[in-house]
């Protein structure tokens, strides 16, 4: 697979550990948009603060790895490889694509 620019190596460095993310908010549903961190923009419902994306990173990790247990072992600025799933990546593919969200 190709690497994003400036990407040196094929791990991934968690300055918070995985096992800490925060998956209900208080009604229930995803802790999405809590807006607590930086987000230079404010929040709303079109941006996305860096819980957020974090939130978002863990829950595509553990669809897209065979290793995924591993990743909720992490500890703060723990080293995490990703050993794909080819078939977690299509189903993820595949949600996204049949996603019937707002267009």
């Amino acid at each position: 697979m190709g690497r994003l620019m400036g990407q040196r190596v094929a791990h991934v460095v968690f300055a918070t550990p995985p096992g800490d993310v925060v998956l209900e908010g208080a009604d229930g549903r995803p802790a999405l948009n809590i807006c607590s961190s930086f987000n230079p923009n404010s929040c709303g419902l079109d941006r996305y603060s860096t819980e957020d994306v974090f939130f978002l990173e863990v829950c595509l990790f553990n669809e897209i790895c065979t290793n995924a247990h591993d990743l909720f072992a992490q500890p703060e600025g723990g080293y995490f490889r990703c050993e794909l799933d080819v078939n977690g990546l299509e189903r993820v593919r595949e949600a996204l694509v049949n996603a019937n969200g707002p267009r």
